[in-house]
């Protein structure tokens, strides 16, 4: 396409829009910055001037507004992308000046952007159109100024100022893109509920999900409607919930999760559902259900807290939220919904290694269906986010729980209350997944210092036994 471009462009033609947009995207993916540069920093002036002579002059205003704000919204995101504050700052500016307001994409790229930044924030061209009165349940909101007029950037005093100020931000985001009927989706949403999560704004992050959000998506063009990034998701669920969890609002996080199951996800499973129409025609029902079960393993945070010292607690597990999660999990199945791997390495974790509920049994089997999500390349990464560090991490409990297994029944064979076949079999699987841990290991490359790398991997006297156990059964260790 890059040589179709430069025809067109040496013709003096005006590419289409959508066009020129897939062009400066797939520069973008290849990395050719150059390329990109020369066309929205180099061509867009004449393409503009030609644009302007070939359209009726009724339609001119509006045509070149969307062309600039289109073109211009690509380079926000692509500068936010590569983290590039100053440039994507400079992009939205001029989205501001040519009288529109960058799309919702290139907003969230931003938002996600200084959200990740750790000094002072960009001051942002404010929207040419005033604020006036509540949007779609929404009041006016403000982007955040420096001390003076004159300020280019705002010192946060501290990372919970940071954080408020971006939280600040995306608010304002969100008010202008509803002024200008620039419509949200998915992915701005998300972002805009992690920086309230972030910034501990429950209050707003209560109103946005229950009113702001579903009176704007109801406003959506029916003809957009049918695209799932305008569609609430299963993923936009599970932030919420998961937001609430971490606000400390737990009362707010059993609601949301309630109301998900009675009215959201039935919603998604009808075959009548603009959601189900449109992603069915690229993946199968099973990985649409998987989707669906995710919000079901964000209402409990199983492991306690560390001490002020950072000492891990014993036991290292808040036995309720345990319960809890086996309730919950008791619910999905009745629901007819496929565990994700979310759940099925939660679950694994609770069956190997918290002592009221170690069931080695139930854990194999979760460790088979684990198994067969890492090897199925049909699911989406999306749904079957399994790496080798995640595989790691799964086996290192399956040791784990097959090391506590085997002392509590040796133990249980002094007292004559077991045979000894049923020793030697626990130490048999012992044997395997300590070899299919150190496999799955041995393809991650991480430092010492890592904490990917100390999350999966086993202490030193856990290694020790599980080694031992392979020599006595005369197996190799690697």
């Amino acid at each position: 396409m890059k040589s179709w471009y430069v025809d067109m462009y040496e013709c003096g033609l005006v590419p289409h829009l959508p066009l020129l947009l897939k062009i400066l995207s797939q520069a973008q993916k290849q990395h050719d910055h150059e390329f990109w540069d020369t066309i929205v920093y180099g061509h867009l002036p004449e393409l503009l001037e030609r644009l302007k002579d070939t359209t009726p002059e009724e339609k001119r205003e509006s045509v070149l507004k969307s062309y600039q704000q289109e073109v211009w919204s690509s380079g926000i995101r692509a500068h936010a992308l590569l983290n590039e504050i100053e440039e994507a700052v400079e992009c939205f500016g001029r989205v501001i000046a040519a009288g529109g307001y960058p799309i919702a994409e290139a907003c969230a790229a931003l938002l996600d952007a200084l959200a990740s930044q750790n000094t002072s924030l960009p001051v942002l061209a404010a929207d040419q159109i005033p604020a006036s009165s509540a949007i779609c349940g929404m009041k006016p909101a403000y982007l955040p100024q420096g001390d003076s007029p004159l300020d280019k950037y705002i010192i946060a005093k501290s990372p919970k100022h940071h954080r408020m100020l971006v939280a600040e931000m995306g608010l304002a985001m969100l008010y202008s893109l509803l002024q200008h009927n620039n419509w949200p989706g998915v992915y701005f949403y998300s972002v805009l509920i992690a920086a309230l999560v972030r910034a501990r704004m429950v209050d707003e992050l209560r109103h946005i999900f229950e009113v702001v959000m579903p009176v704007a998506m109801r406003k959506v063009p029916a003809h957009l409607r049918v695209f799932r990034g305008f569609m609430p998701s299963p993923f936009t669920w599970l932030m919420a919930i998961r937001g609430a969890i971490k606000c400390g609002d737990t009362m707010l996080a059993d609601k949301w999760f309630s109301e998900y199951r009675m009215s959201a996800m039935p919603l998604f499973r009808e075959g009548s559902s603009a959601y189900i129409r449109f992603e069915s025609k690229r993946f199968s029902k099973h990985s649409l259900l998987a989707q669906l079960a995710l919000p079901y393993y964000s209402m409990s945070h199983i492991p306690r807290p560390r001490t002020s010292d950072g000492v891990v607690p014993t036991p290292w597990y808040d036995l309720q939220q345990v319960e809890q999660q086996l309730e919950i999990d008791r619910l999905r199945a009745l629901d007819k919904l496929p565990m994700p791997f979310t759940g099925a390495a939660k679950l694994l974790a609770i069956f190997t290694r918290v002592d009221e509920h170690r069931n080695v049994d139930r854990a194999e089997e979760l460790a088979d269906e684990i198994s067969a999500l890492f090897v199925d390349t049909h699911a989406p990464r999306y749904v079957r986010p399994v790496s080798h560090v995640e595989l790691a991490g799964c086996w290192k409990s399956m040791v784990f729980g097959y090391i506590s297994a085997i002392k509590l029944q040796q133990q249980e064979l002094v007292a004559g209350l077991v045979e000894p076949s049923s020793v030697k079999r626990l130490q048999v699987r012992l044997a395997f997944w300590y070899r299919e841990w150190a496999a799955a290991c041995n393809k991650v490359s991480l430092s010492k210092n890592d904490q990917l790398g100390k999350a999966i991997r086993l202490s030193k006297a856990h290694r020790e036994f599980a080694e031992d156990v392979c020599r006595r059964l005369n197996l190799p260790v690697n």
